[in-house]
């Protein structure tokens, strides 16, 4: 599908790498890290180093800081069209339960697994 200012041509061109095979960058959601492996060339290097463009097969695994908890998926694979599977990059929230333990409260709601995208929470 293409978007409002291209073809479809053109958003293929952006996906792909100039032979025409690979990935783009596939994201990287605030306090994680993102690890790459190539098929057959072993662990690829992550977060600000990693390569523009990834080959067909690549393999990008998402894990959190701690304190955070990864929502959506950990692997995605860079696939034949130029696309990462499965669609949308995960993202990290906040993991109220830790957070709450390392503060030392206690109590019932250092008990209650909450998580919040902005870091906070808000009541009824």
């Amino acid at each position: 599908m293409a978007d409002e200012d291209g073809s479809e041509e053109e958003e293929a061109e952006r996906r792909m790498s100039p032979d025409g095979i690979g990935c783009r960058f596939p994201g990287s959601p605030a306090h994680s890290t993102v690890a790459f492996t190539v098929e057959g060339a072993g662990p690829g290097p992550g977060g600000a180093n990693s390569p523009a463009r990834l080959p067909t097969g690549s393999v990008a695994t998402y894990s959190c800081e701690r304190g955070f908890e990864l929502l959506g998926p950990s692997r995605r694979v860079c696939s034949e069209d130029g696309r990462w599977t499965p669609d949308g990059i995960p993202f990290c929230v906040v993991n109220f339960s830790v957070a709450a333990y390392k503060r030392g409260r206690g109590g019932d709601e250092d008990r209650a697994n909450g998580k919040a995208l902005s870091g906070t929470a808000g009541g009824p």
